[in-house]
């Protein structure tokens, strides 16, 4: 009995120790981590996201790229990892990229390469480029390049690829949505390719016009078809003609369209094959169901298989905290667990003689040790079997079969390639759904170790410092984002790998300036060289430093 009882200790000690830190203090609450929650997600983005170097940058003459199983590859055979980041705000309002208010468009770009990423997924929606494309952008939205004042939004969203061209990071065009908004959920009545202002021939238009402008710059590589494919709401589904089952419509993924019913393997269909018939060199990027989560169709309608489509098909996925709701059922059996122990330490105070002891046991050698009472017992078993299935629905086994149960199997079968085309952390901010973030410490780590074990290319969300006029708390900028000095933690403690200039190109094009290279002098002094981080006692030690 008392081995049993000094075991159930044990792990009771070892779960306070190390589910508290990685569950609790990194969950988006100010109370429940603070600095150090946060430090903790930056620190852990820094060691997987940001390479220790900028990236190699492809040269013209190896696109465009194809796949070959699950990997992307170039002209020459050799992989590609598509590392990305997301660089928002012409799906918006303002229909420009976000951040000309703040630098000159060549500086942004060239923070892009020095950051250490190879590619851009650029977002854009249908009223952007189909109807509002001939309209001027606000002085406000272009404030640091007074140039674009007089040009059209179009004008200016092909002025932001030809710089990432001539900087040879590569560029994938994403449609986010028809409206020009912010985005996503099931109420916003654009989760299908289609909506009550933009048809489906609409979409198909929007794809081939913009593979046939960009069909002979090679640094533009590829289509990511629509972004999150989700419910709409009943309303809006009966006025597309389509039979939604209770209060929302959500699409499918089959070999066969059922009268009112959206199918997107059909749809994502017709879209690659747009593209393909403008620009047959392109890669096609389909998104799972479900907000981008769930690639279960592509077992029954695999549409890397299809003829005109072979060796251009790659499935994206997208993964965010709140897409886990296990973690914070977890923490809600964390603080039962503790609530059981605390009521079995109770029971045992309330014993008249000893404390929880209604009786005695003795070995052979004549040892003595209390037996705690029937109720006592209850508890602590209780308080055991909580704190033994919160850590398992948080733990990595459990995270990686659920990934690879929705979309990690095309991986294991060398079917496709899987690139991860948004994922993103709080850091510290509170948000009116606090609960949906507990957990992000561990969960980011989960997510970079799956992605690490299965080499995928990823777009982090994302690049901006604020989102028109608000605070953009998933940037790699700070709101300023106007020099060095005004970029988060996550930039600046990178270190002076990060701040020289490097060739690249064969036009000899060099990325940093003069006054990065000042910034860069300057960080040698006074930023931190990037500690080797194995475990959350190496974090927790570093930052109490």
């Amino acid at each position: 009995m008392r081995p049993t009882l000094d075991r159930i200790g044990r792990l009771l000690v070892q779960f306070l120790r190390f589910g508290l830190v990685p569950l609790f203090l990194g969950c988006g609450l100010e109370q429940g981590g603070g600095r150090l929650g946060s430090a903790l997600l930056e620190l852990i983005l820094l060691e997987e996201v940001l390479p220790d170097a900028p990236l190699a940058l492809p040269e013209q003459q190896v696109l465009p790229l194809i796949t070959r199983g699950r990997q992307i590859v170039d002209r020459q055979g050799k992989p590609v990892q598509l590392r990305c980041v997301n660089w928002y705000g012409a799906h918006m309002q303002d229909m420009v990229v976000g951040g000309l208010h703040k630098q000159p468009l060549d500086s942004l770009v060239r923070s892009i390469h020095t950051l250490g990423f190879n590619c851009v997924r650029l977002p854009y929606s249908l009223e952007m480029h189909l109807d509002r494309g001939i309209s001027r952008p606000s002085s406000d939205a272009v404030k640091a390049n007074p140039h674009f004042v007089n040009m059209t939004v179009s004008s200016i969203f092909d002025a932001t690829i030809k710089a990432l061209a001539a900087a040879h990071i590569m560029v994938i065009l994403n449609n986010h949505q028809g409206k020009a908004m912010w985005c996503c959920s099931e109420d916003d009545g654009e989760g299908l390719w289609f909506s009550k202002e933009y048809s489906e021939e609409d979409w198909l238009r929007s794809l081939r016009s913009l593979a046939r402008q960009y069909r002979a710059e090679p640094y533009v590589v590829g289509y990511d078809l629509r972004n999150e494919p989700r419910g709409i709401p009943a309303d809006t589904a009966r006025s597309l003609q389509l039979q939604p089952q209770g209060r929302y419509l959500w699409p499918s993924w089959s070999k066969i369209t059922e009268p009112g019913h959206a199918n997107w393997a059909v749809g994502a269909l017709h879209g690659g094959l747009a593209v393909a018939e403008e620009d047959p060199d392109a890669l096609i990027i389909v998104e799972g169901l479900d907000f981008a989560t769930d690639l279960r169709g592509v077992a029954l309608e695999p549409l890397h298989r299809q003829s005109h489509l072979q060796g251009r098909v790659v499935y994206e996925v997208h993964d965010y905290c709140w897409y886990h709701p296990s973690f914070f059922r977890s923490w809600q059996l964390y603080w039962l667990s503790l609530g059981w122990l605390l009521c079995a330490i109770f029971e045992m105070r309330k014993m008249k003689f000893k404390v929880g002891v209604i009786d005695e046991h003795r070995d052979d050698a004549g040892h003595t040790w209390p037996l705690p009472s029937p109720i006592v017992k209850k508890l602590l078993f209780l308080c055991a079997a909580s704190a033994m299935i919160s850590s398992w629905m948080v733990s990595y086994s459990s995270f990686k079969a659920k990934l690879d149960d929705r979309w990690g199997y095309i991986l294991e079968a060398n079917e496709a390639p899987i690139w991860l085309g948004e994922f993103g952390t709080n850091g510290y901010w509170t948000t009116a759904v606090w609960w949906m973030e507990v957990g992000e410490v561990l969960w980011l780590q989960h997510l970079l170790r799956y992605v690490r074990e299965h080499e995928l290319g990823y777009a982090y969300w994302a690049l901006n410092g604020d989102k028109q006029g608000e605070v953009e708390t998933f940037g790699l900028f700070k709101e300023e984002q106007n020099d060095w000095e005004g970029m988060s933690m996550r930039v600046t403690a990178v270190g002076p790998s990060h701040r020289h200039a490097v060739p690249v190109g064969s036009a000899g094009l060099r990325v940093g300036s003069s006054a990065d290279l000042r910034a860069s002098k300057a960080c040698r002094a006074t930023a931190p060289q990037r500690p080797v981080m194995r475990t959350y006692e190496d974090l927790v030690e570093h930052l109490s430093n």
